[in-house]
């Protein structure tokens, strides 16, 4: 069953949140010395909606919500997202030799077109929502461990060391160094790399399972 999702009712009040939110996690990662402090600058989430089909609703799983729940209901979806979304940051690339420092290129980089696809968790509890993303391991939608359960509710599994790399597929990246008038487009791939490994060590550290984001829903009515 598909869902529709009313992707025009995010505002720019969601976009400084998620902002917010890339650039605590930016200040908490750890950088080689040649790459200056990493600031998001601009973000959208783009026109376009996610496409999203359940697959399973059954009880919470506990492994999942940290707890029994005798009220609660989860959703396994499928999600699928390749829209206009992106986020531009702003960094520098530092020469710190002969001394530190001694040359401080400014780098403007736009990060779009993101190509997203898995499966996640979505769990209603009494007073929370949780939401993690699973890993894909039989390759059909399904987890390999709901498949084995007749009972509807499906055990989450541990995540693979892949796992980010399959959800995050694609990214387009564009870099421009220098200043604002006189910019140059380079292939500054090591950089590039960074950035894009950075992006999944967060989604591993703070959405796959057994990592999960948990919203108090009176926080939101």
């Amino acid at each position: 069953m598909s869902l529709k999702i009313y992707w025009e009712r995010i505002t720019d009040k969601h976009s400084q949140k998620a902002k917010d939110q890339l650039n605590r996690l930016f200040e908490k990662t750890e950088k080689p010395d040649v790459i200056g402090k990493i600031v998001i600058t601009d973000l959208s989430f783009g026109k376009q909606a996610p496409s999203i089909q359940i697959i399973q609703i059954s009880d919470p799983d506990p492994t999942i919500l940290g707890t029994q729940s005798s009220n609660g209901i989860e959703a396994r979806v499928k999600f699928a997202y390749h829209g206009n979304a992106y986020f531009m940051l702003e960094t520098e690339l530092i020469v710190n030799q002969p001394t530190p420092k001694f040359i401080v290129f400014p780098i403007r980089i736009k990060v779009s077109s993101p190509n997203i696809s898995g499966i996640a968790s979505v769990i209603y509890d009494e007073d929370k929502v949780c939401f993690c993303l699973l890993p894909n391991q039989n390759g059909n939608g399904n987890n390999s461990s709901n498949s084995n359960n007749n009972s509807g509710t499906g055990s989450a599994n541990t995540t693979s060391d892949n796992t980010c790399t399959d959800i995050l597929k694609d990214l387009k990246i564009e870099t421009q160094m220098g200043d604002t008038s006189q910019q140059v487009l380079m292939n500054l791939g090591k950089l590039e790399t960074f950035i894009v490994e950075q992006l999944q060590e967060m989604l591993k550290k703070h959405l796959v399972y057994p990592n999960r984001i948990t919203i108090p829903i009176k926080d939101h009515l």
